[in-house]
């Protein structure tokens, strides 16, 4: 993903379609009016004011959404901001560094979330993990597969590589994380997960 700010009045957010792929969004069934298309820009929204500075709730705000080569391309400008911009200006834009650009950056954000699509795979990480790091976590239903949320801390490092040998996937990614906890079903979290775990290493 990046983030441009052209000027204080307007941002231009460009997707890929690795980007898109991982917030489980198809460019093609995204309507004006879709669930996923409101859930996208609002937690995009989020990102910007962390990112820039940009406050996209004071005001009224229009996106432009400009798909290309299966990527997506949102322009997002305060109302009363020039509606195009010189081609000098759009050059001399502030590039700003997306949040999950580098490895870095990752490492950083406050949680990792592991999706897997075999149940069995979820059950052998939970059981690994400590009733310290479950009582931080929450496992979710997502279509069919489940997904773990855990904390992203220095001291869980050994156990995010553990869990990760059993997943089929592992991101950083904070919108991730949302889209999981907006759209997934809840199995267990907290104090339930840790139960969870502690029945299924009874049975094995």
């Amino acid at each position: 993903m990046k983030i441009e700010k052209i000027n204080k009045d307007r941002i231009v957010v460009t997707l890929s379609p690795t980007d898109l792929s991982d917030y489980n969004i198809d460019i093609n069934a995204l309507g004006p009016n879709s669930k996923e298309l409101h859930s996208l820009l609002f937690n995009i929204m989020e990102m910007i004011r962390d990112e820039t500075g940009f406050n996209p709730y004071n005001g009224q705000v229009v996106v432009e959404a400009t798909p290309f080569k299966d990527g997506i391309t949102l322009v997002v400008s305060k109302m009363g901001a020039a509606q195009r911009l010189a081609l000098e200006e759009f050059k001399r834009s502030v590039k700003v560094t997306a949040r999950l650009k580098s490895p870095e950056k990752r490492e950083k954000t406050r949680y990792v979330v592991f999706r897997f699509s075999e149940f069995d795979n979820a059950c052998m990480s939970l059981k690994r993990l400590t009733d310290e790091i479950l009582y931080g976590g929450a496992l979710y239903r997502l279509d069919k597969a489940f997904c773990l949320a855990m904390r992203n801390e220095d001291e869980y490092r050994r156990s995010i590589d553990l869990v990760n040998e059993f997943a089929d996937e592992m991101s950083y990614n904070p919108l991730k994380h949302v889209f999981v906890k907006e759209h997934g079903s809840l199995i267990a979290e907290g104090e339930e997960l840790v139960e969870m775990a502690r029945h299924i290493r009874s049975l094995t």
